[in-house]
């Protein structure tokens, strides 16, 4: 089997090797690793899958474990549901990585915060967990570090 583990770019995120992901994932839901099951050709259809990706891990693994609410059970996910699910995870990690900023969140998600505001209500995150209400004329505060982390 191919070595996945990670290597530096210089981009200073990790650059993983994609054909020996594959692999380790397949085992983890025990497919056999050489064998691609046919529905991973979904992924490549329109857009190839690089060789070796600079990955953000973390926004990866958040992506690959929201994909277990959608695939969970034999039928596919709605496409409003797995749209909905793919907002609702790109808002939280603005918002995490932000440590709940609106404004730096919706410059980094490329919207405005009205548009950024309107996504957490409907996910039901606004205000942000751990980031009290503030009393007009307040200052406000980032969450809790122990929330971020």
């Amino acid at each position: 089997m191919l070595d996945p583990t990670p290597r530096s770019s210089l981009s200073g995120a990790p650059e993983v090797h994609a054909p020996a992901l594959s692999s380790l994932l397949r085992v983890a839901v025990a497919l056999p690793p050489d064998r691609p099951h046919p529905e991973e050709a979904a992924a490549a259809l329109i857009h190839p899958i690089p060789t070796h990706p600079r990955l953000d891990a973390g926004g990866w693994l958040a992506w690959s474990l929201a994909g277990l609410r959608l695939f969970d059970g034999p039928d596919l996910p709605q496409l409003r549901d797995a749209r909905d699910e793919a907002r609702h995870l790109l808002v939280s990690l603005a918002m995490l990585r932000n440590r709940g900023t609106i404004s730096r969140s919706a410059r980094a998600l490329g919207t405005s915060r009205k548009v950024l505001r309107d996504h957490l209500r409907e996910a039901a995150l606004y205000p942000w967990p751990g980031q009290p209400t503030a009393a007009p004329g307040s200052p406000r505060r980032s969450p809790p570090l122990e929330f971020i982390r």
